[in-house]
């Protein structure tokens, strides 16, 4: 089986991020703009509206978290994330991704697997944790046929069973919603937020 990440890179229909001239629109997926839209209290509504539409929560309240990830000793280089809220018992975290290298794979793996290490408490049930979910918006497409979003999770190749329930990864390829939209015209409303 191979990963979603050794196939074709597939740029088709990729934002381009050139260099903003005076009066021009910053696009969303510049990480400046993506910063500026979701990490501030008085835009919390957009977040609130992104993770309503695609993970389908009701969001009641939402909890800014600090985006600097805790380091484990002082020679380790810092990690920021581009968004990490907490909603009732879950963790959620957006990253913009602009760059299709593996290297961004790993990363955002990290930045994930670690806020679900930062969930668990001394002494805690280890069966509480809270639920950890990253939403990836991605500018780039793998593969052909690729999807508009994915969803991983931890399953098991010989039984349809997760070894966890509270992590999950949620991928949305941005190129293919514009193919989409662009060829057949349509898009859905979860579509249409991203």
């Amino acid at each position: 089986m191979k990963s979603v990440y050794q196939l074709e890179m597939n740029h088709d229909y990729a934002i381009k991020l050139d260099r903003i001239k005076e009066g021009e629109k910053i696009s969303f997926v510049s990480d400046t703009m993506f910063e500026v839209m979701l990490n501030h209290e008085y835009r919390i509504k957009y977040a609130s509206f992104l993770i309503r539409h695609i993970l389908g929560l009701e969001v009641k309240s939402i909890k800014l978290k600090k985006p600097m990830l805790d380091k484990e000793n002082v020679y380790k280089k810092g990690r920021r994330v581009d968004f990490v809220c907490e909603i009732e018992n879950k963790v959620i975290n957006i990253e913009m991704n602009n760059n299709p290298s593996f290297a961004t794979v790993i990363r955002n793996f990290k930045y994930a697997t670690d806020l679900f290490q930062q969930e668990v408490k001394r002494g805690e049930d280890y069966r509480k944790e809270e639920m950890v979910i990253q939403i990836n918006f991605n500018n780039f497409s793998y593969g052909e046929n690729c999807p508009v979003e994915e969803t991983f999770r931890m399953m098991s190749d010989q039984r349809e069973n997760s070894l966890l329930e509270n992590f999950q990864i949620v991928n949305i390829y941005l190129p293919e919603i514009r193919r989409k939209y662009y060829n057949e015209g349509e898009i859905t409303e979860v579509e249409k937020c991203c």
